[in-house]
């Protein structure tokens, strides 16, 4: 075993996280003869990582074979990396930047306080997210068009 962790170290390939079933090998007895073993794996290196931001591995239910298919789901929908939320100080200038804060924070959330704190904030990003989208955003767009 420590050959292949060595080899993972120099090939620089690391598992992909998985979801599905854990064992992935069994001898498809039953009862007490059943073995059942980890022996599969996916195995990415950083540039897919980079590349496919939401890879992700399913282990299948076995049929033929006593080995797990896996199938990769490359994630192409989500390439498109999330972007940090930034807030943008002009916003509170703006006559509907208020209304808008007190309507989110008035939102009805159930549970914990940190909880309902962070859900109203989740709200509130996505609002102003929208918002800077909509109607602030493309000013260059906006300043040619006004010319």
């Amino acid at each position: 075993m420590d050959e292949f962790e060595d080899f993972l170290q120099a090939t620089e390939l690391d598992d992909l996280r998985f979801s599905g079933f854990f064992h992935t090998w069994s001898n498809k007895k039953s009862n007490d003869n059943c073995i059942s073993k980890k022996l599969d794996r996916v195995l990415v290196n950083d540039a897919w990582l980079g590349k496919y931001t939401n890879l992700e591995s399913i282990f299948l239910p076995p049929s033929i074979s006593n080995h797990s298919p896996s199938l990769v789901k490359l994630g192409l929908q989500g390439r498109r990396k999330n972007c940090p939320f930034k807030f943008f100080n002009f916003l509170m200038e703006r006559e509907d930047f208020l209304p808008l804060v007190k309507s989110c924070w008035q939102e009805q959330v159930h549970g914990t306080m940190q909880f309902k704190l962070c859900s109203k904030l989740r709200i509130l990003k996505k609002a102003l997210k929208s918002l800077n989208k909509n109607q602030v955003s493309d000013v260059t767009v906006k300043l040619n068009e006004a010319q």
